[in-house]
């Protein structure tokens, strides 16, 4: 049995270490996965893509205006979602690393061998791996989300700018 499963099956029974992993758990929401897809289906879907450059209308400048609007308002909605959840994680991922370092240091070192504190910490590293992926996870849909209401914020300019030009030439053709 390697160094990483002993440790494990020590921290099985120890009551805040599924605490830990209880609360993890909860925290993680299934549609967490699911995000990265919406977004991008949302990204795609957006009306300002399908706006006629060459002859830009009204009503399409309405309808992609209002659904930029939507998008940024879910886009928003999942960032602070996600944003919670990831801020909690962060703070529970950080207490459950300085209790294994406190409450086990002398176990790994006397029972597994691991003499120096690199060694421990990478064992640390190693029991919270999966924790820390799915914080970066996380962070992905962040930075994603974040991306895409860059991008609503950008065309809700152009947007702006096309109303304005389509006004100064109806105004000039007497319309």
């Amino acid at each position: 049995m390697n160094n990483l499963t002993r440790m494990r099956e020590v921290l099985k029974d120890d009551p805040v270490w599924q605490k830990f992993r209880n609360t993890i758990k909860n925290l993680w929401q299934p549609e967490f996965e699911n995000h990265i897809e919406e977004i991008k289906k949302l990204h795609t879907g957006r009306s300002i893509r399908s706006i006629n450059p060459h002859m830009p209308t009204g009503k399409g400048i309405a309808e992609a205006a209002a659904r930029d609007q939507m998008v940024r308002s879910r886009c928003v909605e999942i960032a602070i979602n996600v944003t919670v959840v990831r801020n909690l994680m962060a703070v529970a991922i950080k207490n459950a690393g300085k209790y294994v370092e406190v409450k086990y240091a002398t176990y790994m070192e006397k029972s597994l061998g691991l003499h120096t504190l690199n060694s421990r910490n990478s064992m640390k590293s190693a029991l919270l791996g999966p924790y820390y992926k799915r914080f970066d996870d996380l962070e992905t849909v962040l930075e994603i989300v974040d991306m895409v209401i860059e991008d609503c914020d950008k065309s809700s300019y152009t947007i702006k700018h096309l109303t304005e030009a389509i006004t100064v030439a109806t105004k000039r053709e007497g319309l």
